[in-house]
């Protein structure tokens, strides 16, 4: 997670303040006194609710951090497997990885009809020579069968 705009610290301290006070003081007013944004301080207060039980409108600090683990394991195991979001994975530049694909297709049911496509040449004036496009059919490497 990047750099927060205001120490925890003084986030702790805000709502310490705003919770002991009684009667409760305008949010508004602290938000001014303490040198922060209102909509912050109004987060800052509701999250500390959630956590406290208080209410069950938002998730507690613990199951936001749970599942942000949870997140990163999935993204993780994805990315062990070779498929990510239901697309093969491709390393280097157009060559398919042949344990991702077969994978792939060992996941799915289906069998896949592999093409490589010429890339087009760039020409001195920066556009494509459209005819040099080609969809030529590619070998069975010998380690896929």
């Amino acid at each position: 997670m990047g750099t927060r705009k205001y120490p925890v610290e003084l986030r702790e301290r805000a709502v310490r303040l705003y919770r002991e006070s009684d009667p409760k003081p305008v949010i508004r007013r602290l938000a001014e006194q303490l040198n922060v944004h209102p909509e912050a301080l109004r987060n800052w207060i509701r999250q500390a609710e959630a956590d406290a039980g208080e209410r069950d409108d938002r998730p507690t600090t613990a199951m936001i951090e749970e599942n942000r683990c949870l997140a990163k394991e999935n993204a993780e195991l994805r990315r062990q497997r070779g498929v990510a979001g239901g697309q093969r994975i491709f390393r280097g530049r157009d060559r398919p990885d042949p344990e991702a694909v077969m994978s792939f297709v060992d996941a799915h049911d289906f069998s896949v009809d592999l093409v490589m496509r010429v890339r087009p040449r760039l020409t001195t004036t920066g556009g494509c020579d459209a005819p040099t496009r080609a969809r030529v059919p590619v070998r069975t490497p010998s380690c896929w069968a």
